[in-house]
């Protein structure tokens, strides 16, 4: 049998109540600048990846009264664009002035050049 000697561990000798309220407010202050520090760099990363995305998009402008062509194979009349709503979507309205029933989207129509 090997006799052990039992013994405070360096931690709990070290130990000091008052100077660890200090070291505990000095390490929340740096963990709120360590949370900044990683808001930037996650800022910048999303940017980077939007920039890299956008750069591959061909945004199209279709403006109010342009002649467009709906791209699905039934429809062959050419419509204009009534109302822009925003994001893309647009309200249309065929050349007899009757409107269609619902708003179409910028990717889903070609502008018409008569």
């Amino acid at each position: 049998m090997v006799l052990v000697k039992v013994e405070p561990s360096p931690k709990a000798i070290f130990f000091q109540p008052a100077d660890n309220k200090e070291e505990l407010r000095a390490n929340l202050d740096l963990l709120q600048e360590e949370h900044e520090i990683a808001h930037v760099r996650e800022y910048a990363t999303k940017a980077k990846a939007s920039q890299r995305y956008n750069a591959r998009v061909f945004p199209r402008s279709l403006q109010k009264h342009n002649l467009v062509l709906k791209i699905i194979f039934k429809d062959t009349t050419s419509n204009k664009i009534c109302k822009d709503v925003g994001q893309g979507a647009n309200r249309l309205e065929h050349l007899d002035e009757k409107r269609v029933p619902r708003t179409w989207n910028a990717t889903s129509s070609r502008k018409y050049y008569s």
